[in-house]
């Protein structure tokens, strides 16, 4: 007996252009499931990217406050 619930995940719903032929139609969803594979994978590099910047960013911040807390440790045993 067929279980439509086991394979209904495999399922989906695709446009189909009735003007084009079926390798056509074919050769258009593939193309748009590629572009859309790109997109998310520059999507994610870009994200990684901003993260490592925001990262570097934050760690300069950090030493940079730290130094200054030093420094200024430094002045006040002095006086």
């Amino acid at each position: 007996m067929f279980n439509i619930t086991k394979y209904s995940m495999f399922m989906f719903q695709v446009e189909v252009d009735l003007a084009l032929s079926a390798h056509a139609n074919a050769r258009r969803w593939y193309e748009q499931k590629k572009k859309q594979e790109s997109k998310q994978e520059k999507t994610v590099t870009a994200h990684q990217k901003a993260f490592k910047a925001a990262e570097r960013k934050t760690r300069l911040q950090l030493n940079q406050v730290v130094k200054n807390c030093i420094c200024e440790s430094l002045i006040y045993i002095a006086n």
